[in-house]
């Protein structure tokens, strides 16, 4: 078999006859109008903050949050509310540490103690105080425990807080608060006993005059 002259030649042209090179094109370059550029990624957003965002109607019934605890009231007497719950979401109760008037659940309060007290001890030099006594001031275990019994570990804590820090601040805001709560009942209890109150007056006009109006029915025959 032998060889062309061409294809010993270093400058000859090895493209086919047949083919076809890519095209060419002359027009530069340009960068798209700025309102169809795609927009820069964004930082990541939750499932719940974009849910929230396209829909901000729903946003105060979403049930993302693990650390409230839920409750149900009802809208009895609004205009366009359901006759079914809507959700109210209430803060768990907590207790104060005694040592930083930090609050913190009650699973989690007395690990807590534990390294603030080392902590207390390296910074100030001296033995933490205790936390309130146990036999007075039971620390609440559960979120079952009452309310006084919240208020009074709390109360008692924080005096402890005050005594050591000079800042009775928590303790007086703390007292406040229940006070207000107390007053608010007290209104509520109030008011339930005058519109009780009412109630049976008007029952008592009406069964009287039903009376009336028979006794004038049974004359007339």
């Amino acid at each position: 078999m032998s060889i062309s002259d061409d294809s010993l030649d270093g400058n000859a042209d090895r493209t086919p006859q047949n083919h076809q090179a890519f095209p060419v094109s002359t027009a530069k370059l340009t960068s798209p109008p700025v309102n169809q550029r795609r927009p820069r990624p964004k930082a990541v957003l939750k499932p719940a903050d974009v849910l929230a965002s396209q829909a901000p109607h729903i946003k105060g019934s979403l049930d993302l949050d693990p650390s409230r605890s839920r409750s149900h009231k009802r809208n009895a007497g609004l205009v366009g509310s359901s006759d079914g719950p809507t959700p109210e979401f209430l803060k768990p109760k907590q207790v104060y540490c005694h040592l930083c008037a930090r609050e913190f659940g009650t699973k989690s309060i007395e690990i807590h103690i534990k390294s603030c007290a080392r902590k207390f001890q390296r910074t100030a030099r001296v033995k933490a105080p205790a936390k309130p006594d146990p036999q007075e001031y039971p620390l609440p275990r559960s979120q079952g425990a009452s309310e006084q019994a919240f208020y009074e570990y709390n109360l008692a804590a924080l005096r402890i807080f005050g005594e050591v820090t000079g800042d009775f601040s928590y303790l007086e805001r703390v007292k406040g608060k229940e006070d207000e709560r107390r007053r608010a009942e007290e209104d509520a209890r109030r008011l339930a006993e005058e519109e009780a109150r009412r109630r049976a007056e008007d029952e008592a006009r009406r069964q009287a005059e039903e009376a009336r109006r028979l006794a004038e029915d049974e004359a007339r025959r």
